[in-house]
Order: structure tokens, then C-alpha cells, then sequence
């Protein structure tokens, strides 16, 4: 599929200002997502010491949902590193300046520096 150029220029700069939107969006709900099932992962109990079984619930949990334990770990990290009124700011200065919301500039954004 072509751009269709028989579109006005404010038409088509119109389209593009939507395509952006949703774009942005979808990073913003990535992070938000991110951060919900790290919230989930926090309540998975570990497996100290020596274990019964080959593989740990958090490694039986990962491997049902598609992911990787490092992964896991990852977003367990942001989860405790970024609160959700520190990611709601950081995605509303995201939009404001048009630009892309990260996990990494979330992280910066919560521990106050520029994002």
C-alpha cells in the first residue's frame, strides 16, 4: 500500500500526526505493561537454597508466558525502580515533547535526572 498522494498536504500531515500518536501510545502502554506484570513477578517467591525440583515457579511461569528470566527480572527491576505516578509523568513530558517513552529514560526520569 502507497501513500496516497492525490491527498491534501494538510490531509497527509494530518495522517502523519496520527500515525505519531499512536505510535507513542502504543510505547506508553509497552512501559505501562512492563510495569504491571513486574508488579505480578514481585509476588513470585524465589527458590533459596537447594531446591526439590529442576525448575523454579518463576522459571515454570516465564517459559508459560513466553519470556526469559532475565526478562523477568528486568521488568521486576523497573516495577520497583518506577512508580506509576513517575511513569505517568515521565509519558505525559514523552507527549508533550513528542518524543519516544523508553524504559531506560523512565528510569532516569524517576531517579531525577532528564529523561
Amino acid at each position: 500500500m502507497s501513500w496516497d498522494s492525490t491527498r491534501s498536504p494538510q490531509t497527509q500531515d494530518r495522517h502523519a500526526t496520527l500515525i505519531i500518536q499512536a505510535v507513542l501510545q502504543m510505547r506508553a502502554d509497552r512501559l505501562r505493561g512492563m510495569r504491571r506484570v513486574g508488579h505480578l513477578l514481585s509476588f513470585v517467591q524465589g527458590s533459596p537454597g537447594a531446591r526439590k525440583t529442576s525448575v523454579t515457579r518463576l522459571q515454570q511461569i516465564c517459559t508459560a508466558a513466553g519470556i526469559i528470566r532475565q526478562t523477568a527480572y528486568i521488568w521486576k527491576a523497573f516495577y520497583r525502580q518506577v512508580s506509576d505516578q513517575q511513569l505517568e509523568s515521565y509519558i505525559k513530558d514523552c507527549r508533550d515533547r513528542q518524543s519516544r517513552p523508553t524504559a531506560v529514560g523512565a528510569v532516569r526520569w524517576a531517579q531525577g535526572g532528564a529523561a
